[in-house]
């Protein structure tokens, strides 16, 4: 890919959401998440990140396995026996032409699920799924695998937005 990514989401600022909620000890994904075998959840990032109830919700794993195995793992398969669906998103060459002034030149879209790239350089992937909860709500579900170069090692961030329940 080696673009910047533009993820666009339709995410409520309403009442904090019970399936947003930190977890106990937030050393486990969500139960509709499968985790990685070969990764660790990273203990402090999880605990800041996810201090209070939130519709985001991010958890950090990391692993020594390269980012293209750990996307291999979240096929489209997978993720919809989960109850996901590939979400594409849109991409941009530049957030923003005129420093911070101008429109965003649009670049394309993905086709959703997992794709392998480069972050600074290094190997990387992103995954995007959505699915919409028993509420109807719309739930999106980031996954980047990328280089953590503080630790050696290969991060898995989890990224979980979900939206406001529908107008009645």
């Amino acid at each position: 890919m080696g673009l910047v990514a533009l993820l666009v989401s339709g995410c409520g600022t309403s009442q904090p959401n019970p399936s947003a909620a930190p977890l106990p000890g937030v050393t486990t994904l969500w139960p509709d998440v499968p985790a990685f075998a070969d990764a660790t959840p990273d203990l402090d990032s999880n605990r800041f990140f996810n201090s209070s109830p939130s519709q985001m919700m991010t958890i950090d794993y990391h692993t020594n396995r390269a980012p293209s195995e750990v996307a291999a793992f979240y096929s489209d398969a997978l993720m919809r026996q989960n109850g996901w669906s590939p979400q594409p998103y849109g991409e941009v060459n530049h957030f923003s032409v005129g420093h911070g002034q101008g429109p965003q030149v649009p670049f394309g879209t993905t086709a959703g699920g997992c794709a392998t790239g480069e972050f600074h350089g290094k190997p990387s992937a992103d995954c995007t799924f959505s699915k919409t909860d028993e509420a109807g709500r719309n739930i999106e579900l980031t996954i980047f695998i990328g280089p953590d170069d503080k630790r050696d090692l290969t991060l898995v961030d989890y990224t979980r937005i979900v939206g406001s329940a529908p107008e009645k």
